[in-house]
């Protein structure tokens, strides 16, 4: 918590107090509750932090890697990394849904193509000097909508809301670690991919059989 006292003066009031700290609060914390007490004191609480946290209790800062992933790949427009004291780490994506339709021609192939921009950063990969590879991505969700303002996915300074994306994606987090998560070719993946016009492989399979 942050706690600052203010000098009581006339020409100060509750609104214009809180308004003067805001525009600095807004900067430089994000996810914030503001209480102005009887007292005279602001209180700043429950920032969110953006660290990731293995089950060790090592912390890493994701925005560089989160970063790196959008710059780096023509298929993925937006991303945010999780960990929570877990075995590994997972990202949350949103894709380039038309430029991953032209080199995709299934799901699994989609899901394959989206693998392949996350294990560049492995040892042997392109990148794989640029970030420790425990923190590098082992499983991905798929977005079915982008992060914005409008949703309540990004604030007004266009940075992530990571804990309402967390949120929005808590069964699928759950489910990816209970399943023990790793296995690239998830089915919500595949059901999503297929709505966007890419042949499911489990589709595909049961037609055989027809």
């Amino acid at each position: 918590s942050i706690c600052l006292r203010i000098k009581k003066a006339a020409t100060l009031t509750y609104d214009s107090i809180k308004c003067y700290f805001l525009r600095f609060i807004i900067i430089n914390i994000i996810n914030h509750n503001i209480i102005f007490d009887i007292d005279g004191y602001l209180y700043v609480l429950g920032r969110f932090k953006s660290l990731l946290i293995s089950s060790d209790g090592e912390k890493f800062s994701p925005e560089g890697i989160e970063e790196a992933l959008v710059m780096n790949s023509p298929y993925i427009d937006q991303c945010v990394l999780y960990n929570n004291q877990s075995p590994y780490t997972i990202a949350i994506l949103v894709i380039n849904k038309e430029t991953l339709k032209k080199q995709a021609k299934d799901a699994l192939q989609a899901q394959k193509i989206i693998s392949q921009q996350l294990d560049v950063y492995r040892k042997g990969g392109k990148y794989a000097h640029l970030f420790p590879e425990r923190w590098i991505p082992s499983n991905f969700i798929l977005s079915e909508i982008p992060f914005t303002e409008q949703n309540g996915m990004m604030n007004a300074t266009l940075k992530l809301v990571r804990h309402k994306i967390y949120c929005n994606f808590s069964t699928r987090i759950e489910d990816l670690y209970a399943g023990g998560g790793k296995q690239v070719n998830d089915n919500t993946n595949n059901t999503f991919l297929f709505h966007q016009g890419m042949m499911s492989i489990f589709s595909t399979q049961k037609r055989s059989f027809l």
